[in-house]
């Protein structure tokens, strides 16, 4: 038996964009992963392409941005540290 995959622990404060910041510096390997992991799985199991997922994840930003800012903000913050679009990281959440 294998030992289960470990995910790197990542530790931030401070304000929603920091904190993302800090997390998608840290873990930029992972959320690139991800998002390929994702894109896949939306074309496979979902039998949506990559970019009516962004349209999606477009919508949902919006949405956040009335809602619920301080979670855009870090998710802005963890596709700044990342260097990937945010609406990628959106699509994730």
């Amino acid at each position: 038996m294998t030992a289960p995959r470990r995910f790197p622990a990542v530790h931030c404060s401070g304000a929603p964009f920091s904190v993302g910041l800090a997390h998608g510096t840290r873990a930029r390997a992972q959320v690139v992963s991800n998002i390929a992991a994702y894109r896949q799985i939306f074309r496979e199991m979902a039998k949506l392409e990559w970019g009516a997922a962004l349209a999606i994840a477009a919508q949902f930003a919006a949405a956040l941005t009335q809602s619920h800012p301080a979670f855009l903000d870090e998710m802005r913050g963890i596709a700044e540290g990342a260097g990937v679009p945010l609406l990628h990281v959106v699509a994730l959440n």
